[in-house]
């Protein structure tokens, strides 16, 4: 892939640009529209992504409830794990989360699911690659105590 420089990679269409997109409507097949978008396209989301109540993302982020990620048994002790997490996923049926916690107090916004996504993406399109096909960012688990 060939190398691409900063600025164009995280450069955001104008609107002249956007208007000239070709135009998918997305309804319950959302993220399958998303995967198959061609450069040339752009989506319409003509669902709510934020509930009605919450005036504007912002309030949304601060007072929406997260999806929690983790058990608490019996003694009160935290259990997380990958299974959990799908299983807390998997459930999700027609439901807009702010995010999601992976301990009572730990809140990761999906706005910043979608920055890193953009960062990670970033490093395998700026950078040679390294053997078998790494980016130059380390991605190492998070231990949590």
């Amino acid at each position: 892939m060939p190398k691409t420089p900063k600025k164009q990679f995280f450069k955001e269409p104008t609107k002249a640009e956007i208007k000239k997109l070709e135009l998918i409507s997305a309804d319950s097949t959302l993220i399958e529209k998303i995967e198959n978008l061609e450069p040339h396209q752009g989506l319409i989301i003509e669902t709510r992504l934020i509930p009605k109540k919450y005036k504007d993302l912002k309030k949304f982020l601060k007072y929406g409830n997260p999806l929690e990620t983790f058990l608490i048994n019996k003694n009160g002790e935290l259990i997380h794990n990958s299974q959990i997490r799908k299983r807390k996923f998997d459930l999700i049926i027609n439901r807009a989360y702010p995010g999601y916690l992976f301990t009572p107090s730990d809140i990761t916004e999906l706005t910043e699911d979608l920055e890193a996504s953009g960062i990670y993406s970033y490093s395998f399109h700026t950078f040679p690659k390294q053997s078998e096909d790494l980016c130059l960012i380390d991605i190492t688990p998070m231990e949590i105590s």
